[in-house]
């Protein structure tokens, strides 16, 4: 890699270490306004380090050319182990106290890490078992992460850090796949009110159909940020009543919708069939038959998960949240097999959702009845090709199945790649559907677990799962594209 690639990449690196610094010394109010003296010195410890190394990066590199695409890739792959890696410190410095502490779990950098690269990827998965009786800084922490990841650490960057190069196509489209407003800071400005308006409205509603202000607080970033993380063990099955769970549901599919939609129906457009509403109507349709099927496969098996907590478990899944309202343990394999293939296939593109996107699978399908018809029709006849309102030409088509294909083709190595390490890993009581859903469940950033994720899980396959849950959450493509930069350089 040339030197003046490494100076971008460098630069731009230092940026994001910046922002958990920042986010770490912000942290700090929470701990002074709930009296939580003994969290101070991690978080202050955390912003520092993270602080230091961010400058330490940045200065040396700062000025020069804006990053590419090519460099945007790799900054996106590596940054989220980065903050991976620096978000764990808090956790670390926190397990100081008692080792009865619920804290005391993150002693173990492997569990810290974990919980943070859970944490910014939006996943869900944790080595906490009782979430409740982590101090509250901790809790915040937690919920902070998956708010600030759900949106994204470059997005964050751009938009709040202030620094001589102007936000760059290539890093911006690193992480997102397009934009609302005609400039890259239009765009991030209006996501993040959006982002923002949505958030105070869930607080809002939450606390007002009976959940404490806390809970309401954490429960409507995560769920937002389609993270999962909740403050209790019990996930949301803590909460009686469905009001709650109404108001999450609301959330989740909010989350799981795309930016571009939610502008359109702020600024009061007419609903139509634009991409951005085509894709939307499908989201709806994949929520509710997911449910469906969910809740008729529990008929059918005579479950004993309920017909509320079939359609609760199954929008949770589809929309990659992860939340539960009972536990998994118990249920069929058809039960896991229909949420593994929601999860796998997951939210709206442009949302905070993971999975390759119910979008890609829409194009799938019908690029299936496309080949099929091309196949079989005379050679001069040209077949169009309809997503909604828009008509794309054969070769618009062909390259837009064909990326799908590629991108759903990646995504299903990575996911049985790690079901066959994990299956190794983990006691023999689990079953191929149990490991294959733990690691959809990571590899879509979910949360969903069916037992395999806890503090005492080997060092193999926490990072089997880790893993899973970065390259998830970049969709496969910035890892390969670091990859192949590391072996063969970026031209």
């Amino acid at each position: 890699m040339r030197p003046v690639d490494l100076r971008i990449i460098a630069r731009d690196l230092g940026l994001i270490c910046v922002l958990v610094g920042l986010m770490a010394l912000a942290t700090l109010a929470v701990a002074a306004a709930w009296g939580e003296h003994q969290m101070f010195l991690p978080f202050a410890v955390a912003g520092g380090v993270a602080l230091a190394l961010g400058t330490a990066l940045y200065l040396p590199f700062r000025g020069g050319s804006e990053a590419h695409l090519k460099h945007g890739l790799i900054i996106a792959a590596l940054g989220w182990l980065l903050v991976a890696m620096l978000g764990a410190v808090p956790f670390l410095l926190a397990a100081g106290g008692p080792d009865s502490a619920p804290e005391a779990v993150f002693s173990d950098y492997g569990n810290a890490v974990f919980e943070a690269m859970s944490g910014f990827t939006t996943t869900g998965l944790s080595v906490v078992a009782h979430p409740e009786d982590l101090p509250r800084t901790l809790q915040w922490w937690r919920s902070f992460t998956q708010w600030i990841g759900g949106i994204g650490v470059i997005v964050m960057v751009l938009g709040f850090i202030p620094t001589p190069i102007r936000p760059g196509r290539g890093l911006f489209f690193a992480e997102r796949d397009s934009k609302i407003q005609p400039s890259i800071t239009a765009t991030i400005r209006t996501m993040w009110w959006i982002y923002i308006l949505y958030t105070f409205i869930g607080i809002v509603l939450l606390w007002g159909v009976g959940m404490g202000i806390w809970d309401s607080i954490n429960h409507s970033m995560t769920a937002l940020s389609t993270g999962g993380f909740s403050t209790m063990s019990e996930s949301i099955g803590h909460y009686p009543g469905w009001g709650i769970r109404l108001v999450i549901t609301l959330l989740m599919l909010l989350g799981a919708t795309s930016f571009a939609t939610h502008y359109d129906l702020l600024q009061g457009k007419k609903l139509n069939y634009r991409a951005n509403f085509y894709q939307a109507r499908w989201l709806l349709y994949f929520c509710g038959g997911a449910a469906v099927i969910l809740t008729l496969q529990g008929v059918l098996s005579g479950g004993s998960h309920s017909l509320a907590a079939s359609a609760f478990q199954a929008v949770s899944a589809a929309t990659t949240t992860g939340f539960g309202t009972e536990s998994l343990v118990s249920w069929s394999e058809a039960s896991k097999l229909i949420l593994i293939v929601a999860m796998f296939i997951g939210g709206a593109t442009g949302s905070t959702a993971g999975g390759i996107k119910v979008m890609r699978a829409v194009v799938l399908l019908r690029g299936m009845g496309w080949w099929l018809s091309k196949t079989i029709s005379s050679p001069r006849k040209v077949l169009g090709f309809r997503m909604g309102s828009e008509r794309l030409s054969p070769e618009e088509a062909d390259s837009r199945v064909q990326g799908a294909a590629v991108i759903f083709f990646a995504w299903l190595i990575c996911t049985l790649g790690g079901t066959l390490i994990l299956m190794h890993f983990i006691p023999n009581t689990y079953t191929l559907a149990d490991s294959l859903f733990e690691v959809v469940s990571a590899q879509s950033t979910i949360g969903l677990s069916v037992g395999i994720t806890h503090a005492e899980m080997s060092t193999v396959a926490k990072l089997v799962l880790i893993l899973n849950m970065w390259m998830g959450r970049l969709e496969v493509l910035p890892v390969l594209v670091m990859f192949r930069a590391i072996f063969r350089g970026l031209d």
